[in-house]
């Protein structure tokens, strides 16, 4: 039966530019693991927030209907009516 080596005897089995390379390599991919970053999709906070999403999403925002909706919606926001 052949005997399984160590760590050890496998690394004093190296010759010192092999060890050197293989330093190189353990460095270079420690340091070039990093958490990639990936922006959260938008997610509305209210609903105000996701009808102005839906219709940017179906391209009306820049129409007369999404314009006036949100010259109301600003309107409505600032200058609320009072209830008695």
């Amino acid at each position: 039966m052949i005997p399984l080596l160590t760590f050890k005897q496998h690394l004093t089995m190296l010759t010192k530019p092999q060890l050197q390379l293989l330093f190189i390599i353990c460095i270079s991919v420690l340091f070039s693991c990093s958490e990639e970053k990936v922006p959260e999709p938008f997610q509305p906070r209210n609903d105000h927030e996701a009808y102005e999403k839906a219709l940017e999403n179906a391209n009306l925002l820049s129409t007369a209907l999404g314009k006036d909706w949100q010259e109301f919606a600003n309107e409505a926001l600032n200058n609320p009516e009072e209830i008695d």
